[in-house]
C-alpha cells in the first residue's frame, strides 16, 4: 500500500505483529495524515517509523537511530544497519555490516541492543 512519497510494509516475528511507516523527511500535513490513517487500520501492530526529522520530545518511548554511511568512502562501501528481532528476550540487536567489504563494525555505536516495550 503506497502514496507517493511514503509507504508502509507489514510483517510478524514470533507472533509479534509489526508495522514500517516510512514517510519523507519533514513530512507533510497529509503524509502524517495518511500516515495516522494507516496507522489507525493496523492499531494491532507495534510501529516502526522511518523518517529523517519527525516528533517533539513530549515523554514518549522512541528509540531514534541515525546512521549516514554515504560519507564513507567508495560511497559508503555498502555499509548496512541490520536490526535483528529477538522474540525470545523482546529485544532488537543492531550491527552494521559492509556486503562489499565482508566486514562486520566492531566499535561499541555500531552494534548494540535496545529493548523493546512489553506488549499488552
Amino acid at each position: 500500500m503506497y502514496c507517493i512519497w511514503a509507504s508502509y510494509h507489514l510483517f510478524a516475528v514470533e507472533g509479534r505483529k509489526f508495522i514500517v511507516l516510512a514517510l519523507e523527511f519533514g513530512p507533510r500535513k497529509d503524509i502524517v495524515r495518511w500516515a495516522n490513517d494507516v496507522m489507525d487500520r493496523h492499531q494491532d501492530r507495534e510501529a516502526i517509523l522511518i523518517t529523517h526529522a519527525y516528533t517533539t520530545p513530549d515523554g514518549r518511548s522512541v528509540h531514534q537511530l541515525l546512521v549516514n554511511f554515504q560519507m564513507r568512502p567508495n560511497g559508503g562501501d555498502g555499509w548496512l544497519r541490520l536490526l535483528e528481532f529477538r522474540a525470545d528476550s523482546q529485544t532488537i540487536q543492531v550491527v552494521d555490516y559492509s556486503q562489499t567489504r565482508n566486514q562486520h563494525n566492531q566499535s561499541p555505536q555500531n552494534q548494540f541492543e535496545l529493548k523493546l516495550s512489553a506488549v499488552g
